[in-house]
């Protein structure tokens, strides 16, 4: 009894085999039109077809995409790279470029100067109000000494202070310990040019009478005993009395911006012949 279970299972299997075989052998000839049951399986599966066909191609351009996206990233980050390389040697030709100005405009000015100078870059800054000081990258080893005059193509900056081998600190002229005798332009009225701990300078006239005025030129005096005559100082920005309101006196500003200053010019002999009034100035 248990063999008729297992003989029916085989006869449905070899049914289901010929069955097959014949679907097979029709569909494999050519034809026009399609059987009824290859219709009936089409009409089925169809709609499953165009859903797995169109997950397949979803799937397909999302890989894609990303793949596209990680390309884009990569070309991204480089183009960022080559353009800061570019803005990097852009910034170093700028920098070549100003100094090749400087360093033109620095030869220039010392070989329209009929005066034994020696030239410098400043190299340190004491910002204190109290002690206005620079620092040079000159000393006693390049032949300097103390009190030379420091220019710049600007004006008169001050001079030497304490002196190394091979560097210098320079007293500026709105250092209350470097006073500057004087002129006044327009009228040739000599004054006395003190520095002030806020950076500015007091011109002292000598005579009570002295007629100062707002944009006034101060410049060096020819009796002067370290720099040599017409030197600008700086220009006079207002005009008060003095402290014992007997006479006036002027505030001044320096010729020479000494928080851009970068390069300077030491005096180390004043025999050569001196510069005209003016000079040194714009």
């Amino acid at each position: 009894m248990a063999q008729q279970p297992r003989g029916r299972r085989l006869i449905i299997a070899a049914v289901i085999f010929l069955v097959l075989m014949g679907l097979i052998f029709l569909t494999a000839r050519e034809r026009t039109r399609q059987s009824l049951p290859e219709r009936a399986l089409h009409g089925v599966i169809a709609p499953f077809q165009k859903i797995i066909t169109g997950l397949a191609d979803f799937f397909r351009g999302t890989i894609q995409t990303f793949a596209e996206l990680g390309r884009l990233r990569r070309d991204n980050q480089q183009l960022r790279e080559e353009a800061a390389d570019l803005r990097a040697e852009q910034e170093e030709l700028e920098f070549y470029r100003r100094e090749n100005i400087r360093l033109r405009a620095a030869l220039g000015f010392k070989e329209r100067r009929p005066l034994d100078m020696v030239a410098s870059e400043v190299i340190g800054r004491n910002p204190s109000n109290w002690l206005s000081t620079l620092t040079i990258d000159k000393g006693a080893r390049d032949g300097l000494a103390q009190n030379m005059p420091v220019i710049s193509r600007q004006g008169v900056v001050g001079r030497l202070g304490a002196v190394r081998q091979d560097s210098s600190d320079v007293l500026l002229v709105n250092d209350a310990r470097a006073p500057i005798a004087g002129v006044v332009e327009r009228t040739r009225e000599q004054v006395r040019v003190l520095g002030r701990t806020d950076g500015l300078c007091v011109v002292t006239p000598y005579g009570r009478s002295a007629d100062l005025r707002v944009g006034d030129r101060v410049v060096t005096w020819e009796g002067s005993a370290y720099f040599p005559p017409g030197l600008v100082i700086g220009r006079i920005t207002s005009v008060e009395q003095d402290n014992f309101g007997v006479s006036k006196q002027g505030i001044l500003e320096t010729n020479v911006d000494f928080h851009r200053l970068e390069d300077v010019f030491v005096i180390q002999s004043l025999d050569h012949v001196p510069v005209t009034n003016g000079a040194g100035g714009d």
